[in-house]
């Protein structure tokens, strides 16, 4: 994804030419899902999410500023619509929120993928172990590959804070696995 081609299609969308918004919505929306389904577990609320970040891209047009990171901008209303929609429908932080891991492929090697979807499992208990937070910096930089700067323009946080958040969320998540995996 180009940078500045989504600054030019957004100052398009701000100018009234609401048709780029179908480019953008084709650009971001598997990143946008990914992030929601890692984030809720919940494939329908995710899809739902994914189009009230791009209702809010329209209805918010106007508080971009051309230049600025437009991933880092759409993450950061989807992370709040995603957080006005919990607040909104009542869903606390007990309620299940795993992330999606792959499943493993079942084929000739039987055993080997056994044992490779056996640690799979155990590294999604071990990521289910760890608070929203953690697992939401996890995803961002280690899934989504983005970078610090971008998760601390999302989070509205600082750069220094998100290293210190990510050291200590594959702290605890190499912790976790351990133990579950010594157990297993």
């Amino acid at each position: 994804m180009d940078k500045l081609a989504d600054n030019y299609l957004m100052i398009k969308v701000q100018e009234g030419h609401l048709n780029f918004v179908t480019l953008l919505f084709e650009r971001y929306k598997k990143m946008l899902y990914g992030y929601f389904c890692n984030q809720t577990s919940d494939k329908v609320f995710s899809e739902d999410l994914v189009q009230a970040t791009f209702y809010r891209l329209i209805k918010y047009k106007h508080n971009y500023k051309s230049g600025d990171n437009f991933k880092a901008w759409l993450f950061t209303i989807g992370r709040n619509a995603m957080i006005d929609e919990i607040r909104k429908n009542k869903r606390n932080n007990h309620q299940a929120m795993e992330p999606n891991i792959d499943k493993v492929d079942e084929s000739a090697h039987a055993d080997h993928n056994i044992h490779k979807k056996d640690l799979s499992n155990i590294l999604s208990q071990a990521l289910s172990k760890l608070d929203n937070e953690k697992r939401e910096i996890l995803y961002l930089v280690k899934i989504q590959e983005k970078k610090y700067k971008e998760v601390a323009q999302i989070l509205s946080i600082k750069e220094s804070a998100v290293k210190s958040k990510v050291f200590r969320a594959i702290k605890e998540l190499q912790n976790h696995y351990a133990h579950l995996n010594y157990n297993f």
